[in-house]
């Protein structure tokens, strides 16, 4: 049997493990891959979400890849045991290969598989970022009807002039508006329109004043001057919708 040599056997250099990494960089063109277009977009634009799918892609396949790399070294290791004629201890344990050959099959073929997917995120991506940028759409114009009592109620909210307060359980909410009198309904339906939003920075007991939404405002400012118009104006024209563009408003809480 030959004697084990002292001498150290010469290894190659560790081959880099970062195949999906490197794959991604030359298929695109850049130097790293934060400077992939849409990069920092998040799940906002398309082009973010392909980059998260890139970014899970290329992790898991320079995951198998260092996998591949340490199985392989370790079969290397027991070859050469082989060819030294030391195998002896490696036959009595668990044969030459064990199951280290399935596993080498079943790592090759996740790469196959990665590859693949690699391939075609980076040819979609190619696609998506030439493509040209869509120009945002103008808001809508959404028609917002108010009535006499709706249009009173907003002005006097506008003003600063209603504030809801409870002082018991059993009393519920009161509504103040000094010089008006406005009924809860009409308050609970600009809320529910997201009109107008309680002031929470201040309790119940003391007082939460009405104030406007960025709706309400500009709901508001295109209905300026219908209030006194509405005095003499046919009851079949009191109800005329404003055009105004509408946006999200946060969600509020109605009175009772």
């Amino acid at each position: 049997m030959t004697q084990p040599s002292d001498k150290p056997s010469a290894r190659p250099d560790a081959p880099s493990t970062r195949v999906g990494t490197a794959m991604v960089l030359k298929a695109l063109g850049v130097e790293r891959l934060t400077a992939l277009a849409g990069w920092n977009d998040g799940d906002d634009t398309p082009l973010g979400r392909l980059n998260s799918e890139i970014r899970t892609a290329v992790r898991r396949l320079d995951h198998v890849q260092e996998h591949l790399v340490a199985l392989a070294g370790s079969i290397r290791d027991d070859m050469q045991l082989v060819v030294d004629g030391h195998d002896g201890a490696l036959l009595q344990a668990h044969g030459l290969l064990a199951s280290t050959a399935q596993s080498l099959d079943a790592l090759a073929l996740r790469r196959a598989e990665l590859y693949e997917r690699l391939d075609a995120l980076t040819g979609l991506h190619k696609v998506l970022a030439a493509s040209p940028v869509p120009t945002p759409k103008a808001p809508t114009e959404t028609a917002v009807a108010l009535n006499r009592a709706q249009r009173q109620a907003l002005d006097a909210v506008a003003r600063g002039l209603v504030t809801v307060s409870e002082s018991s359980i059993r009393q519920g909410l009161r509504i103040s508006a000094p010089g008006l009198q406005l009924h809860p309904a009409t308050v609970n339906s600009l809320i529910d329109r997201r009109l107008v939003v309680r002031d929470t920075s201040t309790s119940l007991y003391h007082g939460q004043q009405l104030r406007l939404t960025s709706l309400g405002a500009r709901v508001h400012a295109a209905a300026a001057g219908t209030t006194t118009a509405d005095r003499t104006a046919a009851p079949a024209e009191q109800g005329q919708p404003t055009l105004v563009s509408t946006h999200p408003a946060p969600s509020t809480t109605r009175t009772r």
